[in-house]
């Protein structure tokens, strides 16, 4: 899923499942952060002790390091269940870690996410689940699996949903996926997309333990929204106003700017008082440093542990028996 679903969705689902307004700003822009989280960081302070910023996303999925496949199967496609009925493929094959909607390693992840009673971690997880919808049938990693098999199609790495490009990830998109069974060929982005927000909206009511009203009403809110079609820069144009007078509904305001830079540049500073957000890496010479000394209270620094939080957990259900034994490069 793109932004428009991680961000504003998010943050109204938060809204509707009573959040306040600041809270559902962190959850909605950890949820988005998570694919703007490209570049390793490594900051001091005024000890000299160095904290390491661990990644979420790839800026290239087509130049992978050898270390961050685990990237992929944590935040993006986290494996699920590979004989689902949705999974069912015409060449009969199937992978262990193809990601499957809603399954119960990323229900394990939501739910790790309810208990540490974590807004980061929660939005960290709600891109996940949200994901394990969109991505669904896509495996993250290195696999003719994920092949489509087009002429386009054959110029990229069979890494994720590449080779269907944005097509996954889009609002209003009907598509078709080739390589499952005739009843699973047409994908209605629309529906799928609804169902995770139905799911992400148990998860945020069960959070703060409400029993929520009119929750089909808002649903079906959601629904009319998405039947305005297109992706140009009109249609999400046009979506947008009824986003924002859904939140006005909800909570008085419009949806808030998402800011990708802000929570690293409020809480982070350089040596050359540059404030745009640089990869460190060797060559730049860049020094990052903490800007205050409880900076463990900044935002950027709770995100960032929240990922690291996340990212162990995954790593906890890949231990598992179903797992332990995979022998795969670069994994």
């Amino acid at each position: 899923m793109d932004i428009e679903f991680h961000y504003d969705i998010t943050y109204l689902i938060a809204l509707k499942a009573e959040f306040s307004k600041s809270e559902a700003k962190i959850i909605a822009t950890s949820s988005q952060l998570v694919d703007d989280n490209t570049e390793k960081n490594y900051i001091e302070n005024d000890e000299g002790d160095i904290y390491k910023t661990y990644i979420s996303q790839t800026a290239n999925i087509l130049k992978p390091s050898d270390e961050l496949f685990r990237i992929y199967p944590s935040f993006h496609f986290v494996p699920g269940n590979p004989m689902a009925p949705t999974a069912k493929r015409k060449d009969g094959t199937f992978h262990l870690l193809n990601t499957t909607p809603g399954n119960k390693n990323v229900r394990s992840l939501m739910d790790y996410a309810l208990k540490s009673n974590n807004l980061y971690s929660l939005g960290i997880a709600a891109h996940a689940y949200s994901d394990s919808w969109s991505h669904q049938n896509f495996v993250g990693y290195y696999t003719n699996f994920n092949s489509l098999k087009g002429v386009l199609e054959k110029s990229v790495p069979n890494i994720g949903h590449a080779d269907a490009s944005h097509k996954p990830d889009q609002i209003s998109l009907v598509w078709e996926d080739k390589r499952l069974i005739s009843e699973n060929t047409k994908i209605d982005n629309n529906k799928r997309f609804l169902k995770a927000a139905h799911g992400l909206l148990n998860y945020f009511s069960e959070y703060n333990k409400i029993s929520m009203k009119n929750r089909n009403i808002f649903l079906k809110q959601i629904e009319r929204i998405f039947s305005i079609e297109g992706n140009s820069y009109f249609s999400k144009r046009k979506r947008k106003k009824e986003y924002n007078k859904l939140s006005i509904d909800l909570s008085g305001d419009i949806i808030p700017k998402y800011k990708k830079y802000k929570w690293f540049n409020d809480s982070v500073r350089n040596e050359t008082n540059n404030s745009v957000f640089l990869p460190n890496l060797n060559f730049n010479n860049i020094k990052y440093i903490w800007r205050n000394q409880n900076y463990q209270d900044s935002p950027y620094f709770k995100f960032c542990e929240a990922i690291k939080s996340h990212q162990k957990e995954t790593k906890n259900l890949f231990k598992s028996d179903v797992y332990k034994d995979l022998s795969l490069n670069r994994w």
